[in-house]
């Protein structure tokens, strides 16, 4: 009995197995029917569209379109409507554009993104500064020494005489007196990002670049107008004195006849002046000046190398303001430098936790004009200088 039961089991398992493969068999085989009709279906859409586009060219070929009127262009047209019918019909699953050109407009998104990077000049563009020529003409050296000593000759008395035999010879004397200058400092400094050093490449350079310019520029504009009290150094313009002379008089005199006239109290004073500075406006007309009969007023004397007056140099210089004449013997202007300009990066204060640089630009140098040389150096207005050379009425 046990035996037949166990057989009946065996006999129910492989049952259900066959009917399993029966069920998986009939599913195989209706899913290679159902390929087997899409690969039909496809191939029938191959044959219609294969069709469709031999009539074209039978079309085109028979000259079927000159006689009917018909250009190749309204058959391709007329093929693409075709398509699009067949596309919508879920026969030709693509619909082609006519091709058009290529420009940065027809470019999809910003075009910035896809054209090449534009080239960046390296650098920075600033205006023009002004030119400093007044220093240009100084007596300018270097010197190792930040106190400079000098000693003037001052008050002579007594002269030489002829004399005869036996005569007692004539005494002079006179004194001597020591100036002294000490240098003056003039500094800038920047305080500019670790990042900004590393990120912009030509940083660093300017930096030290306009911190230079600067110090150059603001040291020429204290060397002219410089009030000479607490750390400012004393400015040639006061160490120059006005005009005075009234013995110089002038028919019609004018600009070139004022610069004429400082000439000769310098050279009265026993200097003699090697540069007229004046603002580039009065330069202007002073060489747009005519005479009575229409023709320009020309300086005394003009060479290649500029406009003279006498042996004197006029020099445009923005330096000095509208309406006034800086006339002189430079030679008795001196300039020292000591150290020359220095260029340092550092840190300062709590600059390391920041990330930040402290980059100072400073120099040393003695200006001045000596005692003795008191009388080299006329500044004053044009108007002053033309007034005292007009004659009285």
């Amino acid at each position: 009995m046990e035996e037949n039961k166990v057989l009946e089991e065996k006999v129910k398992g492989f049952d259900n197995r066959v009917t399993a493969s029966e069920v998986a068999l009939k599913a195989a085989q209706d899913k290679a029917a159902d390929l087997e009709a899409q690969i039909k279906k496809a191939e029938d859409e191959a044959k219609e569209m294969q069709k469709h586009l031999d009539d074209l060219t039978v079309r085109v070929e028979n000259g079927g379109s000159q006689a009917k009127g018909e250009t190749l262009e309204k058959l391709l047209k007329e093929s693409d409507l075709e398509s699009v019918k067949l596309a919508k019909s879920g026969g030709w699953l693509e619909v082609t554009k006519a091709a058009a050109d290529i420009t940065v407009g027809a470019f999809v998104g910003t075009a910035s993104d896809l054209v090449p990077n534009p080239v960046v000049e390296s650098g920075l563009n600033e205006a023009p500064r002004a030119e400093l020529n007044v220093m240009n003409y100084a007596d300018t050296q270097s010197t190792s020494s930040p106190v400079i000593h000098w000693i003037n000759k001052v008050n002579p008395e007594g002269n030489a005489l002829f004399i005869g035999e036996g005569d007692l010879k004539p005494l002079r004397d006179f004194q001597i007196s020591k100036e002294t200058s000490n240098a003056k400092k003039i500094a800038v400094r920047f305080r500019v990002s670790t990042e900004a050093l590393d990120d912009i490449p030509f940083l660093a350079a300017e930096i030290r670049k306009d911190g230079i310019q600067e110090v150059n520029e603001q040291t020429a504009a204290k060397l002219l107008t410089g009030t000479g009290t607490g750390d400012e150094p004393k400015g040639l313009t006061l160490y120059a004195v006005p005009y005075t002379l009234t013995s110089v008089k002038g028919e019609d005199p004018d600009r070139f006849g004022a610069i004429r006239a400082a000439i000769a109290q310098i050279r009265s004073m026993k200097f003699r002046a090697n540069a007229a500075f004046v603002n580039p406006i009065d330069a202007a007309n002073m060489d747009l000046k005519k005479g009575a009969n229409g023709q320009y007023v020309l300086p005394p004397f003009t060479t290649s190398d500029g406009q003279r007056v006498g042996a004197t140099a006029i020099v445009e210089s923005d330096e000095i303001p509208v309406g006034k004449v800086l006339v002189g013997d430079m030679s008795r202007f001196h300039i020292r430098y000591y150290k020359g300009k220095q260029v340092q990066i550092g840190l300062d204060g709590d600059d390391f936790s920041h990330n930040m640089r402290t980059v100072l630009v400073e120099q040393r140098l003695h200006a001045y004009v000596k005692s003795v040389d008191n009388g080299a150096f006329v500044y004053d207005d044009f108007a002053n200088i033309i007034a005292a050379l007009t004659p009285a009425p």
